[in-house]
Formats: C-alpha cells, sequence, structure tokens
C-alpha cells in the first residue's frame, strides 16, 4: 500500500468541448439508426446509448486515476524493508504505558538507529511518556522520544542492533555535501542526521558554536569534521586555535596556511591608547589562549574602526573550562568577558568561535555566558543538569556516545551522528606529511 497525497489535479471535469462531444453522440446515435428506418423512440434510445457509452469510459478512466495518482510523499522512504524492531511490540509497549490508539506510520533507518513514526489520537494528552521503561520493555539500551515530530505525529529513536561507521571521505563525496553547501559561506559537515543523509549548516549564520560531551563522546573527532569541511569547502577564512591539551589540533593545524596573521594592534580605549600585542595562532597553555581572546577582541574593536573585516576569523577553543577557571582564579586576565563580548559583538566583524568542553557545568559555564552562543553542538553529556549547559534542554544524558549528538542550529534541533576522521582525511586536506586516525571515541 502507497501512502501519498490525493491529487484533484488528475481528475478532469467535464468541459464545453466534452459537452459538445456528448451532444453529437446523442445525434449521431439518432442519425444512424434513422439511417436504417427505425422510428423516432428507436432513433432516441440509440443516441442515448451512445451517449451512455462515452459516460462510461470517461467513468473508467476516472476510476483508474483515482486508484493509481496517490501520489507519493516523504511517507514512501519511512517504509523500512528489513527492521529490526517488531511493530506490534513497539505499539504494545506505547499502550502498557498509557498510550492508547497508537499507529505506526512509518519508520526511517539511519547508520545508527531507527526513527519510528507514531500517528497518535487527536486530543491524545501526551504526559510523561518513560522512554527509560519503554527501552526496558523493548530491550534496547535507550529511547530518545520526540514530542512533536509532525502533524499528530511523535518519534522513537531505537538504536540498530549493529551500528554503521559514518566515512568523512564519503560524506565529502557525497552529492548532498556539494548541492547543501552553495550559497553558504562558511559550510561545515560534521556528520549525518538521523537517516544518514549529510548534516551541512553554515556556520556563519550559526554565528558561534558551543560543542560539549564527557570525555569519550567523540568531540574532538566532531570538530576536527567541522574544520576539514570548511577547508575541503573552499571557502576564505582564517584559523586561530587554542588546543589546551595540545594533542586533538596542535599537532596537525600548527603548519597550515590558513592560520591567521597576527600582529600588534593599537586602539583607544576610553582615552588612552592601548596596544595589544600579537597572539600566538595556535596556543597549547592556557595563559596563551586567554591571550589568543584578548587579542581577538582587538581585533574585533579594530575592524569596527574601519579594519578589514572581509576575511572571516575561526576561533576554535578546546578546553575551555581550563581557560575559564584559570580567569576566575585571575581576574586580570577577564577572559570570560572577552569571549562573552566576541559572542555579542563578533558576528559584525567576521568573527567566528567554535567553543568546546568536556565539562559542561553551570559552575564554570554561566547561563549569561551560554546563552550569547546561540548554537550548539551537544554530545553524550553525564548528567541532564549538564546537558542543560550543552544545549539549554534535556537529552544529551540519553545519547549513545560515540559520535552521538543533538545540533541546535538556529531554532532547529538535529539528531546527528558524527563522522570517522583518519590520518589520511587530514593529510589530503592539510597537505601535511602527518598521519593519523582518529575514532569517534576520541
Amino acid at each position: 500500500m502507497r501512502i501519498g497525497t490525493f491529487d484533484l489535479g488528475q481528475f478532469y471535469p467535464e468541459t464545453n468541448l466534452q459537452t459538445a462531444a456528448s451532444a453529437l453522440l446523442l445525434a449521431g446515435g439518432a442519425m444512424v439508426a434513422d439511417a436504417y428506418g427505425a422510428s423516432a423512440g428507436v432513433s432516441f434510445a440509440s443516441g442515448v446509448g451512445a451517449l451512455a457509452l462515452g459516460w462510461v469510459s470517461r467513468q473508467a478512466i476516472t476510476s483508474w486515476m483515482r486508484d493509481n495518482c496517490l501520489l507519493g510523499s516523504d511517507l514512501d522512504e519511512w517504509t523500512a524493508t528489513d527492521n529490526p524492531v517488531d511493530y506490534s511490540e513497539l505499539l504494545e509497549a506505547l499502550e502498557a504505558h498509557g498510550l492508547v490508539g497508537a499507529r505506526h506510520a512509518g519508520a526511517l533507518p539511519g547508520p545508527v538507529l531507527t526513527r519510528h513514526l507514531i500517528r497518535i489520537p487527536k486530543g491524545t494528552r501526551l504526559g510523561k511518556l518513560p522512554d527509560d521503561d519503554i527501552a526496558r520493555d523493548m530491550g534496547a539500551p535507550d529511547i530518545t522520544i520526540t514530542r512533536n515530530a509532525g502533524r499528530g505525529l511523535i518519534a522513537l529513536d531505537v538504536p540498530n542492533g549493529s551500528r554503521d561507521t559514518v566515512e568523512f571521505s564519503t560524506l565529502l563525496e557525497s552529492p548532498q555535501w556539494a548541492t547543501q553547501r552553495k550559497g553558504m559561506k562558511l559550510p561545515a559537515c560534521p556528520g549525518v542526521d538521523a537517516t544518514g543523509k549529510p548534516f551541512v549548516f553554515d556556520l556563519k549564520r550559526a554565528v558561534h558554536l558551543f560543542v560539549a560531551g564527557t570525555t569519550g563522546a567523540g568531540k574532538s573527532v566532531l570538530v576536527n569534521a567541522i574544520l576539514l569541511s570548511l577547508l575541503r569547502s573552499g571557502a576564505g577564512f582564517s584559523l586561530m586555535i587554542g588546543d589546551g591539551k595540545g594533542e586533538d589540533f596542535a599537532p596537525y593545524y600548527g603548519d597550515s596556511g590558513r592560520m591567521v596573521q597576527t600582529y600588534d594592534i593599537t586602539r583607544t580605549v576610553g582615552n588612552v591608547e592601548v596596544t595589544t600585542p600579537a597572539a600566538l595562532p595556535l596556543a597549547t597553555e592556557v595563559l596563551d589562549i586567554a591571550a589568543q581572546a584578548e587579542w581577538l577582541e582587538a581585533e574585533m574593536d579594530a575592524r569596527f574602526s574601519g579594519g578589514d573585516k572581509s576575511t572571516p576569523i575561526v576561533f576554535v577553543v578546546d578546553e575551555l573550562a581550563d581557560v575559564l577557571g584559570l580567569a576566575k582564579r585571575d581576574k586580570k586576565l577577564m577572559t570570560e568577558e572577552r569571549l562573552q563580548r566576541l559572542a555579542q559583538k563578533g558576528r559584525s566583524a567576521n568573527i567566528h568561535m567554535i567553543l568546546c568542553t568536556q565539562s559542561p557545568n553551570s559552575e564554570i559555564f554561566s547561563q549569561t555566558f551560554r546563552a550569547n552562543i546561540p548554537s550548539a553542538i551537544g554530545l553524550k553529556t553525564k548528567t541532564a543538569d549538564q546537558s542543560k549547559v550543552a544545549i539549554q534542554s534535556t537529552g544529551c544524558e540519553k545519547l549513545l556516545g560515540d559520535g552521538d549528538a543533538f545540533a541546535v542550529i538556529g531554532a532547529e534541533t538535529t539528531r546527528i551522528h558524527g563522522a570517522l576522521v583518519t590520518g589520511a582525511d587530514i593529510l589530503s586536506t592539510l597537505g601535511r606529511g602527518a598521519i593519523i586516525s582518529q575514532s569517534n571515541k576520541e
């Protein structure tokens, strides 16, 4: 059975031409009968018979169109021919927890999970669906429920029995990457969505990005995928990187020609001329990363004062919690204030930040600080409170790890799976001799 929409445009109303043809049939039938000497009654009956024959033929055509012109919608893609989850078991589990009358509306199989669309009766009050209990009843490690997945629909993300690897090289060879990045200023592709389609976003429109997840969730690999896709896109921009661990970015991007060329900046603050010395384009010490933030703030002010802001600067900070932790102990650094000011005004100066942490705690990241960074990618967190810091809502604590994430770009939240970045990917992009292999567990 096909599920789709009924197209009234496929059905043709009676036109003046058809009416004229019917009249000719009526007259023609009467003339033929009259030519054979039939009475007037017989002639009339013959004409009516010819008219009826035309009507029946048109009804047959209409009937065929009605049965064969249910136009395919997106629901055609939702039908899974080989799905590991039994639909009746899923519906029974929902009914056992109070959702009566639900119907399975389709399934979107992906590389990591299968998204089941469930149609619920109108007027249903969902209340709190116990996803943990439903997962237990189905023998699944976890289930994520989206309460509004379309008109009258909710969605259940159920992990697949086996997980497919998302290859970064394959991702950037896909026609979707080539098509979706058109018109974007800073296109990035960290992985795929829940159905396996490349997830592409414009960092310029995202403005700034907060990336958070516990150790082993796949944060560094995901950020590497973002940077490599930015580089592969051909977009013009400069990089500044603060790598607190000195392991995930410093060994590979340090000699890149994309690193920003810094210089001493003299500007007037109040009535006093202040000179900010050139900062390291790639820093591995926390104090040097604080100096990078200071330099970028000065660069932003210089751009506001008529400096050239045509070239975007992408500022990546790994282990941001360590940087802010030092700033809280040494108030003179003012790193949080500088980053917050960059978050508020950097967009106008063509400066965009990717701020990363494995400790998304409210004690370090204030609500005011997070509110100024509009976009986020939240990987698996330890607690629901950490998820709230990461993406401003709960849910990350239930993710599967290894690159599984929620991407909040603008007002839209998307479930994504980070791609595997290999040494060959980095080598071919940066043109360097270093070879590394990063799995989603790093």
